[in-house]
């Protein structure tokens, strides 16, 4: 009985044993189930993060080939990082000037989420009914930021180029050994001055400012503080009083150009701009196209219509506006035959250089004082070396004037038989686009388009800076092919 007693002891004892290692294996076992699976879901986590984010680059952002993420497109700093900004809690702002600056830097934004750009350049009839049913109810009248808010927005200049998302890297390698300069003039408004700075900044640019020497002194202010938040970009040493067609026109690009070669030695190409033009190329496509021209200028030329009229006798300031006279002007310096051009153009550094040291461009600038819209006439002359070659200006195109081409600017002009049918409004028969006109920008090989009033159509001015933005940030292939093939960069002596 004793012994039984005892076996039977053992076994429960053994039993016992057991039952606690099977209950230690099962919790160990459990624990090790639930850590697989806490990693498992980890790592699930991980992944689909990744691929979202990847999908929201590659995907979302190249608009307008596929669908755009307003609100991440918004956010992000263009370049190779593509992280959000921030903002230090250190700022000078009050909580009031911090809140308007936000608001004035969401103001494409809210447009953007009221209307698709997208269809919009798709030529959507329903959209654009939508901006035609707008524009009515607002009277096509809208406000830009007033000038004191503005300088006091860039009071506190890292907060302010924080906030409105300006870059800080210098692009691809292309784009960092490519520097470029820019002229920008303004006369009226702070708003266009600053959303055009914004779309062309790059840190290894130079940009030089000319604000109106007749503009409110609020304008200036504005403009000068806008200007003293960046090392890269200045202000006009010698602003002009400009008048319509008066050589202050002129002088008012060739003072900034000055400037900006005693400024900086490493940019390679200007591009002069007024403040209402809007770049239809990025950065890097520019730095593209540029580098295809090897030193030579894109200046607009024309022989057949030269207008001849604006230069044969003087013309005088009477009351602000140009008046011609009777006076019989002399014929041009050095017998040179004037060509019609464009007042904006892309021009070579070495041009410019000779521009303002050679004794032909100082003589035909003076001759030029008293002749009608002398901007429109200067740069062709200079670079027509068909008709003017003992000119031998660097970078100027030998072949025939009407036969050049011209890439730096859309103009969609409104003579009898325009080109472009104009949804906006017509000034001096230019086009000041609407959004309805936005379609015409797809296929264009312009470098720019003149003229967007934000007064007028913000839609059109918000759609064109999301078109550039999320270009930027695809960096999608860019075919130069049409570009390779200009006539003014293939042009052979024997082709005249």
């Amino acid at each position: 009985m004793m012994l039984c007693g005892w076996v039977q002891e053992q076994i429960t004892m053994k039993f016992r044993i057991h039952t606690k290692l099977i209950n230690r294996g099962l919790t160990l076992l459990l624990l090790s189930l639930v850590l697989v699976a806490t990693l498992f879901i980890l790592q699930l986590f991980l992944y689909h993060e990744k691929h979202n984010s990847i999908s929201t680059h590659n995907i979302n952002t190249i608009w307008p080939y596929l669908n755009t993420n307003y609100d991440r497109a918004e956010d992000l700093k263009s370049g190779d990082s593509l992280r959000p900004a921030t903002l230090s809690q250190h700022h000078k702002f009050s909580d009031l000037k911090y809140n308007q600056l936000k608001m004035y830097h969401s103001k494409g934004l809210t447009l953007r989420r009221q209307f698709d750009c997208q269809q919009l350049f798709e030529n959507s009839s329903s959209e654009q009914n939508k901006v035609v049913e707008f524009h009515t109810q607002n009277q096509n009248t809208y406000p830009v930021i007033a000038n004191d808010i503005a300088t006091a927005f860039t009071s506190d200049c890292e907060a302010f180029k924080t906030i409105r998302q300006y870059r800080t890297d210098r692009g691809s390698f292309i784009e960092g050994e490519f520097p470029l300069a820019y002229v920008i003039l303004v006369h009226k408004d702070f708003e266009h001055v600053e959303r055009l700075l914004r779309t062309i900044y790059m840190p290894q640019h130079s940009i030089c400012i000319h604000v109106d020497d007749k503009a409110p002194d609020s304008l200036k202010e504005a403009v000068a503080s806008l200007a003293s938040c960046f090392t890269n970009v200045i202000l006009a040493s010698k602003p002009q009083g400009i008048v319509y067609a008066h050589v202050s026109r002129l002088l008012a690009d060739v003072i900034c150009m000055s400037d900006l070669l005693k400024k900086d030695k490493s940019w390679r190409y200007l591009i002069n701009y007024a403040a209402t033009e809007f770049p239809l190329r990025t950065n890097l496509e520019t730095v593209k196209i540029l580098n295809l021209l090897h030193g030579l200028n894109d200046i607009h030329e024309q022989y057949e219509r030269r207008l001849q009229d604006r230069f044969k006798t003087e013309y005088r300031v009477d009351n602000g506006r140009m008046k011609q006279t009777n006076v019989k002007l002399p014929p041009p310096p050095f017998n040179m035959t004037i060509i019609k051009g464009q007042a904006y153009n892309t021009y070579s550094r070495k041009f410019l250089e000779w521009m303002v040291s050679d004794d032909k461009p100082r003589k035909l600038l003076e001759w030029s004082n008293k002749t009608f819209s002398p901007d429109e006439h200067y740069w062709a002359t200079l670079n027509d070396l068909y008709h003017n070659s003992f000119l031998d200006a660097p970078g100027g195109f030998k072949g025939h004037p009407d036969k050049k081409g011209y890439i730096t600017r859309f103009i969609s002009w409104q003579y009898s038989k325009p080109r472009f049918k104009c949804h906006g409004r017509s000034v001096r028969n230019i086009c000041n686009f609407s959004a309805l006109d936005l379609p015409i920008f797809i296929s264009e090989m312009h470098l720019a388009a003149n003229k967007f009033d934000l007064t007028y159509d913000p839609i059109a001015y918000a759609c064109m800076e999301e078109l550039i933005q999320n270009k930027t940030l695809a960096q999608l292939p860019f075919n130069l092919q049409d570009y390779s093939r200009l006539y003014f960069i293939n042009y052979k002596s024997s082709d005249s």
